[in-house]
This record gives structure tokens, C-alpha cells and sequence, in this order.
């Protein structure tokens, strides 16, 4: 039987949690848990959940939620895919089937979340966003449908007695008063972030709800005035140490990320380290008293750091990405680029950046610059630049000056993404 992609309302969600406990439980006694979840969460609206079925039963699932994303100072709607799975028992057949279909040269069969994909594309071109964005537990299957990895996140663990002390006064837990200001200044970080997201108010609620499970630090130096900062911190176990978990933080200033610092060291004689995630750009090693990361075992104190990356993007409107992005000034020039997607289709536009502004038309000249879908998000977003793209091999370069045009991109920070989905 074929495929049926269905998205359903709420009236279905016990279906689509009973579908994602296939994909992903481990017993039948996460079944609650994934209900409590998926109602948990108030980011999807009706209509957002695909169920793909076969013969009126349920074989993978996903969901779409409408996001907004800040690039370079710009919102751009966005769809945020999150929950993707096939269950257990619909794995991996379509190469099965297609070494067993009767119809040579027909076209080869895909498998339940191949499919899904598809579908999770169309849906996202039907509501006309600008990007789709995912955070995967396999970046090469995504690829595959034009997503490229566009964040590099460094996981530090710190032991307190390196970090520097000082003042954190105004540092304080949560208070019912401090939530507007939180808001606030979680929305002037995504504004001036870049590849962030402005996190919906249908979800602070929950996310203040999980900070429960340990405490929910607030940076307001001025009672009245704005918060700063914040750091939502969980004390564990970790090897018979005692350490602070930074589950979250914001800082809105640099001395706002100083004061978290002297927070974290003020905590030494009860704890043994901070685990906390900054961006690639932030050097955090050269705040600390000991500014090595070791490359071999040593007998001091000293800071250790893991990069991993967490999301990818792809762009589905080109046009209405580069008219709305701004760069900083000085950068001068034009690119004629063809972005090859996965569909088959290549997308060619003429790019023309002057005084901080571009603006993208289509052409039908040669390209000067052409890459595959994923490597252009990686380009665009900042993550990459297009000259270390090109000596790697990851783009096709007819005219080295469009090149450097396109340079324009990676002068700024790197994506970093402090929400999840």
C-alpha cells in the first residue's frame, strides 16, 4: 500500500504520540510521558503534526512548527522541523524493495521518512517561509534534502578555581516581576544573534516550568531597569564531582557574561565545575586565570572543550532571504550564483551588495559561483567563508572577485542558536 500523508489537529495527538513512541520510546511505558510531552508543548497549532499511514495505520510522523529567525538583524519566517522518525518496523526498505520491483527502470521506491521529508518541504513552500530549519541526530540523512550544518557549539567544562572572581551584584533567582524583562532581553539577543529565534510566547511558559528542576538566575543590576542577562543552572553528579550544569544562559553585554563568570566562581566551595555551551567566536579560555586548553593530560587546573554541531538550515526562498539581509558597510560588488538543490532545479540569481544592502534577481548569466544547496546555507548563514569554501573544494569558482563579494557574509558573528525544538 502507499503512503498517506495526513496533518492532523488536536483531536489526533494521542495518535501522533502513540506514533512517536514507536519511533523513539524505549517500552511501552514512555507512552505518558510522550502524551505529556507533545501537550506540553504549546509551539505547534493545529495542523502542525504529519501522520503518514499505511493502509489506515500509522508508520512515522513529524512535526512543523512556524518559527520566526533573526539573520543579520532580519526576521524571516521560518519552519522549524522537529519529532521526524519511522517506526521501528519501517526502516531501511526501500532499497529491499527496490531490488524486488517488477518494472525495470521505474522509479525507485523511498522509505517512510524520505517521504516525509517531501512532504515536511512541500508543506513549508505552501505556507511560503523563507527557511526550514532542523536539529538532527543525523546531519548526512538531512543533506540529503538540501540542509546544510550551519552552527558549531563549544561545550566547556571549567573548573570553578580558573574562573575569575568579582562582582555579581543584582544577580538574583527568579522573580514573578522579572519575566517581562527576561523576554526582553532574550529578544534583543535573537535580533542581534544570528541565526536565533525569537522564542514564542506560548512557550516561555514551559521553559520556565523545566527551569524548576534546578534554579533560574536572573542578571537586573538596576531593580527597575533592564535584565542583562541569565543563567538556568542545574547542580550534578558527574564522576563523584559536584558540578554546576549551565542548561541555558543569556548575556547581553559582555559584562553581563563577567558577572555570570564571578557567579559561577562565587559557587567553588560547594562545586567542582561549570559545564556551560558558547558560541565558536567566544574565547572563553582567555577569561579564565588559566588560559590553556590543554592537547595532553596535565596536572593543573585547566578548561576543556568539546565542538559539536546542533542545527542545520536550508533556504527555500533565495530572493526574499538576500533582499532582507543587511551586511556591514564597505562591502561593494556582485556575484552571479547558481545553488544547485536537491530537488534537481538550480536556482540563479544576480547578487549586488553596496552601502550594507543586497539585493538578488534572477539571471540567466554564467554563474561566477556555484554549490550544492547545503553548502550555500552554510555560506549565507556566516558559518563558512565562501574563500575557505572554495579552497576546500565545496564550490565552483569561475571569477575570484564575485568570491570575495560574497565574503561579505562571514564578517560578523557565527550562527548560535539558544532555543530548541
Amino acid at each position: 500500500m502507499s503512503l498517506v500523508m495526513r496533518w492532523v489537529a488536536e483531536d489526533e495527538l494521542d495518535k501522533v504520540a502513540e506514533t512517536r513512541l514507536l519511533c523513539y520510546g524505549a517500552g511501552r511505558n514512555d507512552l505518558q510521558r510522550m502524551r505529556d510531552m507533545l501537550r506540553d508543548d504549546r509551539r505547534a497549532q493545529a495542523g502542525d503534526y504529519l501522520l503518514a499511514e499505511r493502509d489506515g495505520r500509522p508508520v512515522g510522523t513529524a512535526t512543523s512548527l512556524s518559527l520566526t529567525m533573526y539573520i543579520r538583524g532580519s526576521a524571516f519566517p521560518c519552519q522549524g522541523v522537529a519529532w521526524v522518525g519511522a517506526i521501528r518496523t519501517e526502516r531501511r526498505k526501500a532499497a529491499s524493495i527496490n531490488t524486488q520491483r517488477s518494472a525495470p527502470g521505474g522509479p525507485p521506491s523511498r522509505g517512510v521518512a524520505s517521504s516525509i521529508m517531501s512532504e515536511v518541504l512541500r508543506a513549508a513552500r505552501d505556507r511560503q517561509l523563507v527557511l526550514t530549519t532542523l536539529m538532527p541526530f543525523r546531519t548526512s540523512f538531512y543533506e540529503h534534502f538540501g540542509y546544510g550544518p550551519v552552527e558549531r557549539r563549544c561545550e566547556w567544562t571549567v573548573p570553578l578555581s580558573i574562573l575569575p572572581a568579582g562582582d555579581f551584584d543584582g544577580m538574583h533567582i527568579l522573580e514573578l516581576g522579572d519575566r517581562p524583562a527576561v523576554i526582553d532581553c532574550q529578544h534583543r539577543m535573537a535580533h542581534r544573534g544570528q541565526c536565533d529565534f525569537a522564542r514564542m510566547p506560548e512557550a516561555w511558559d514551559q521553559y520556565l516550568a523545566d527551569a524548576d528542576a534546578g534554579f533560574f538566575m536572573v542578571d537586573r543590576p538596576d531593580p527597575a531597569g533592564p535584565v542583562e542577562g541569565w543563567l538556568n543552572v542545574r547542580f550534578q553528579d558527574l564522576n563523584g564531582r559536584s558540578v554546576v550544569r549551565v542548561v541555558d544562559h543569556a548575556y547581553d553585554t559582555p559584562g553581563a557574561l563577567l558577572r555570570q563568570l564571578h557567579f559561577l566562581a562565587s559557587l567553588r566551595d560547594q562545586h567542582s565545575a561549570a559545564i556551560l555551551t558558547m558560541p565558536a567566536d567566544v574565547p572563553l579560555n582567555m577569561l579564565l586565570s588559566e588560559h590553556q586548553v590543554p592537547h595532553r593530560p596535565v596536572s593543573h587546573a585547566a578548561a576543556e572543550m568539546r565542538s559539536h554541531n546542533r542545527m542545520q538550515i536550508r533556504i527555500l526562498d533565495h530572493r526574499r532571504l538576500l533582499d532582507g539581509l543587511h551586511v556591514p558597510d564597505g562591502y561593494r560588488g556582485q556575484a552571479v550564483v547558481a545553488v544547485h538543490e536537491c530537488e534537481g532545479a538550480i536556482s540563479r540569481f544576480l547578487l549586488e551588495i553596496a552601502d550594507g544592502s543586497l539585493c538578488a534577481t534572477p539571471t540567466d548569466a554564467s554563474p561566477d559561483v556555484q554549490c550544492p544547496d547545503r553548502v550555500w546555507a552554510a555560506i549565507v548563514s556566516g558559518e563558512m567563508p565562501s574563500t575557505a569554501a572554495a579552497q576546500l573544494g565545496l564550490v565552483e569558482v569561475t571569477n575570484e572577485r564575485a568570491l570575495q563579494t560574497l565574503r561579505a557574509f562571514s564578517d560578523g558573528p557565527l550562527p548560535f542558536c539558544r532555543d530548541y525544538f
